[in-house]
């Protein structure tokens, strides 16, 4: 199959998580299907890339809050950051 129709086409119409990874191109699917990775991008992105001190809010919350936020933030819901 052609690469173009494949990229233009037909990958709206398959889920991410469906889709397989034929090159370079779709490494952006790697965490999607990595569920360890992914929880490792959720938490860097509540932490904000700092690591955690004794004050972290982080100890409140369970994986799948870590999950919903970076899967908000990935899909373009971004919350307003606000850092002590």
């Amino acid at each position: 199959m052609n690469d173009y129709i494949y990229y233009t086409i037909v990958c709206e119409y398959i889920d991410k998580i469906d889709r397989v990874i034929c090159s370079r191109r779709d490494r952006h699917l790697l965490p999607i299907k990595n569920k360890i990775r992914n929880l490792l991008m959720a938490d860097i992105y509540i932490h904000m890339g700092t690591p955690c001190d004794r004050h972290c809010i982080c100890k409140f919350f369970c994986r799948k809050d870590f999950l919903d936020a970076y899967e908000d933030y990935k899909n373009g819901k971004e919350y307003i950051n606000i850092s002590l």
